[in-house]
Formats: C-alpha cells, structure tokens, sequence
C-alpha cells in the first residue's frame, strides 16, 4: 500500500484511506507506521504484556507492585522507547549503515506525533515522582542505575570496539545488558553484570574519558559495582585513575572517546 496519506469522502465525512481499507476488510494488514494512533496502540500492547510478566514476577516473590513501581517500569519502558524512536528516525542503521530505504515524510510525521506522546506520558510520571531522577527511580525499583546515557548509535560503536578481540570484554557480551549499562532504557530482567578483561582503574578511565571530566562522580563510583565484574567478582566502588600511571589501555580508550560523537544519532 502506498504510504501517503490520502483522503475518501463518505457521506460527506473525509476518512484516511487505511482506516477506509480497515472498515472495508478488517483482516488487511496494515503497517501501524502509517497511522500514530495504531502505532501507539501496537506498541502499549508490547508494554502491556512486559508489566504483566513484571507483577506476575513480583507476586510469586512477594513484592509489592504498587503505582510507583508500575510508573518505574513504565518510564523505563518509555525511555527505551525513545531510543527506538531515534533508529526509525535516522538515515543509518546503528552499525552507520545507510538505510538502503528512506523512511517517507508522511510516515516520519506520524512517528514523530508517537514520539512526542512518549515524551508527554515521560512527564506525567516525572510529575507523579515529584521529579526525582531516573536514577532515584531506578534504585527505588531495586534495579541497579545505568552508568551513562548514550544513544543507540553510540552504543553500537562502542560496543563494537570493547568487544573486539576479546580486550574488553568478552566478544559475546549480551548487547542488550551492554545496551542499559552504556544506554539506559528499559531495565533487562535477567540482567548480569559485564564480565571487564581489563583492570578496575581502566573503567574509570573509561567513564572521565566518555564524560569528558577529571574525575569519575561520586555516584558513578558506587553504581559501577553492580555493572561489572572483574574475575567473576564484582568491580566494587571505583577510585579516582591515578593520572600519573594511567594503564597500557588508556591511548585506545582515549581515541575511543574521541571517536564516539562522530557516531551519534
């Protein structure tokens, strides 16, 4: 079906062609990109079903699922949502490929009306929380924080370049785990810390790189020790890198983090 949006007159009443085709023959398929309402019908369906498993999860173990932690896992469901948004939108695939087909306007205003509901339903539960951050929200919910806010692309390449060969870590790290570690979103449920190769001190050097600051934050020093394990053991809190003996590592995180905004979305 062609993905502009055209217009039938009936009984004087002008009606957008795919819900025209919808009334004519309920079982037409019928992309939900092409309509904000039925693309944000589609995707609360996939939100409805995680929030099922999430109480049916707590209730076996006892846990209260109350409104705050049903808004905890909406708004982390919503801000992953936004990184989804972010790939549709973009002209390269997260590995910078181009896309080999455009995404057209018609369809790009329709997602982008989605977008801006994720972002309002994101403020309402900001206003729900009394404005606390997602961080706050995340240890509220029992779920470790993330350590940094980057966007799909950049998560990819970053990916990319701490697995290769083993270094960093393990080749087969679970991109999705590595995904809310580096990018945030929706928290995995059988989330398992990223097996580092390296030594602790390299991690700081890591996030001072990636942040562009002189020292690590006090609260990613202690977030980083439910994130990452070293031996099978967890890292623990971070210290400052002592800059006068930075690791044999330092030089390739260094044009890692140079690299890295070249890449973004």
């Amino acid at each position: 079906m062609d993905d502009k949006i055209y217009f039938i007159r009936d009984n004087e009443q002008q009606i957008p062609v795919y819900d025209f085709i919808k009334a004519m023959n309920p079982d037409a398929p019928i992309n939900p990109t092409h309509n904000f309402e039925l693309l944000k019908a589609h995707r609360l369906k996939m939100y409805d079903k995680a929030e099922q498993e999430y109480i049916a999860e707590r209730t076996i173990n006892r846990v209260e699922a109350g409104d705050l932690e049903k808004s905890v896992l909406y708004y982390g469901w919503l801000k992953n949502e936004l990184q989804i948004i972010a790939q549709w939108l973009s002209d390269t695939y997260p590995n910078g490929e181009k896309k080999r087909i455009k995404t057209s306007s018609a369809i790009q205003m329709e997602i982008i009306k989605y977008e801006r509901y994720v972002k309002k339903e994101m403020e309402l539960i900001e206003e729900f929380v009394k404005g606390r951050s997602d961080e706050s929200i995340s240890t509220n919910a029992g779920i470790p924080p993330h350590l940094l806010e980057l966007d799909p692309a950049q998560c990819q390449y970053l990916y990319g370049k701490l697995t290769k060969d083993g270094h960093f870590l393990p080749e087969k790290t679970n991109q999705t785990h590595f995904n809310y570690v580096f990018g945030g979103g929706l928290y995995p449920k059988d989330f398992k810390p990223l097996r580092w190769n390296r030594s602790k001190q390299a991690i700081g050097e890591l996030i001072i790189l990636l942040l562009g600051v002189t020292s690590v934050p006090r609260k990613k020093k202690r977030d980083t020790g439910g994130l990452f394990l070293i031996n099978n053991k967890p890292v623990g809190v971070l210290s400052n890198p002592k800059k006068s003996e930075p690791t044999k590592d330092y030089g390739i995180l260094e044009e890692i983090a140079k690299s890295i905004n070249t890449h973004s979305v």
